[in-house]
């Protein structure tokens, strides 16, 4: 890690959540993104590349996810709507003090950065959701595992766990199953391939029973009454195929949040950073560059 990025620890309702951040960025936009589920925190870095050069940002991690650490005896009742929030808030009065920084998260991420905008808009400039949500129940294959891994039968419990083993050993099983969560592009673009690598790697070191966890904790979470409360500038993103949050879930929250930007990916699926790479780094730049104050 050069000197210019260095990795830190926040310490959160009992959670240590891990965060890169950019040392060498004042007086660049503020920004603070968050990954998606089962991913890491250099999963942004790698996607958006030298552009991540225009901006003073931190890359935070969601809870549980490595090198993060959970409370002793975590169970799914510790995982909340305001956890996910709380961490967000914390990063920003941590690491961007007296400023507002820029929000943007993918799938989960999207959903830990609405609720931390819900909490305190004043906080913040502005907002990007790609494939984010309120309502915590996904679909195709993650949601199936959502409910294996939710389930009161032990058996489903440990078949969800020893299928995440199985992803973290399997390189080809994982691919076949990212690949299975895009839309109508079969092609994987070259600019997406550092970002894949992430994903790659952070199977192999995310716990399975802490996803586990997470998963089975999100299929209950539904912060749906609590948009009407963000009140900053917000483009929520999603793609015409995607079938873990379907276009009815961004159409919700495009329809819940005052004046919300709704923008469709035609044919892209849940995997935006293979499918239309260049179209949502140029969203998310240019909705950057609309709302700073610099």
């Amino acid at each position: 890690m050069s000197d210019t990025v260095q990795s830190f620890t926040l310490a959160c309702q009992g959670h240590q959540v891990a965060a890169l951040r950019r040392m060498d960025g004042a007086g660049l936009p503020p920004v603070i993104f968050v990954h998606g589920i089962a991913a890491s925190m250099h999963f942004w870095p790698a996607v958006l590349g030298a552009r991540m050069n225009q901006l003073d940002w931190c890359s935070l991690s969601l809870p549980g996810h490595a090198p993060s650490t959970v409370p002793v005896g975590f169970t799914a009742e510790d995982v909340t709507s305001d956890l996910f929030g709380s961490i967000v808030c914390e990063a920003a009065q941590q690491w961007f003090p007296g400023q507002k920084p820029h929000l943007v998260g993918w799938s989960t991420g999207g959903f830990a950065i609405l609720m931390a905008a819900a909490m305190e808009s004043s906080q913040f400039s502005s907002l990007t959701s790609i494939s984010g949500f309120a309502r915590g129940r996904w679909g195709d294959l993650l949601g199936m595992e959502q409910r294996m891994a939710g389930s009161a039968f032990g058996p489903w419990q440990a078949l969800s766990r020893w299928s995440f083993r199985q992803l973290a050993e399997n390189r080809w099983l994982l691919n076949a199953v990212l690949r299975r969560l895009t839309g109508r592009t079969p092609t994987i673009s070259a600019e997406s391939l550092p970002a894949w690598q992430t994903l790659q790697e952070a199977a192999t070191k995310n716990s399975d029973a802490v996803l586990a966890t997470m998963f089975a904790a999100i299929r209950r979470l539904d912060i749906s009454n609590e948009l009407g409360r963000i009140s900053l500038p917000v483009q929520i993103i999603g793609g015409t195929e995607d079938r873990v949050i379907p276009p009815a879930e961004t159409s919700h929250l495009a329809g819940s949040i005052r004046s919300a930007k709704h923008v469709e990916l035609q044919g892209v699926g849940h995997m935006f950073f293979a499918e239309a790479h260049e179209q949502s780094v140029l969203l998310i730049a240019d909705w950057i560059q609309i709302h700073s104050e610099i």
